[in-house]
C-alpha cells in the first residue's frame, strides 16, 4: 500500500516538478533574452564611435603624412588621446561583445534543457 501511495505522489509530483522547472527556466531565457537586446543595443553606438574616432585619426595621420608634416607636441598628444579614447571604448565593446556571446550560450543551453524536459513531460504524459 505504502508503494502505491508513493507511486501515486511521485505521479502526481512530477508534472508539477517540470512545469516549475519549465516555468523557471522560460523566465531566464527571457530575462537573457532582454539582456541581450539591452546590450546590443548598447555596443552598436560603442562600435559606430570607435569606427568615427579611429577614420578620425587616420585621415588626419594620413593628412601629415602626405604633407610630409610632423605632428607638433600639441598634436602628438592628441593623437595619443584618440588613440587611448578608441582603445577604451574597443575595451568597452569588446567586454559587451564577451557578455553578449555568454548570454548567448546560456540562451540556447536553456532552450536546450527546456526542449529535453518537454520531451519528458510528453513521454510521461503518454
Amino acid at each position: 500500500m505504502e508503494n502505491h501511495i508513493a507511486t501515486v505522489q511521485q505521479a502526481i509530483a512530477a508534472p508539477i516538478k517540470a512545469t516549475i522547472e519549465k516555468a523557471i527556466i522560460e523566465n531566464e531565457i527571457e530575462h537573457l533574452t532582454k539582456a541581450l537586446d539591452d546590450d546590443s543595443a548598447r555596443a552598436r553606438p560603442l562600435f559606430d564611435r570607435v569606427t568615427y574616432h579611429r577614420s578620425q585619426l587616420n585621415e588626419f595621420a594620413f593628412y601629415k603624412a602626405r604633407n610630409a608634416e610632423a605632428l607638433s607636441p600639441g598634436e602628438n598628444t592628441l593623437f595619443l588621446i584618440g588613440l587611448e579614447v578608441c582603445r577604451d571604448l574597443n575595451c568597452q565593446a569588446d567586454h559587451l561583445t564577451k557578455q553578449m556571446n555568454m548570454n548567448s550560450a546560456r540562451v540556447e543551453e536553456l532552450k536546450a534543457e527546456l526542449q529535453k524536459l518537454n520531451s519528458e513531460v510528453k513521454s510521461e504524459e503518454a
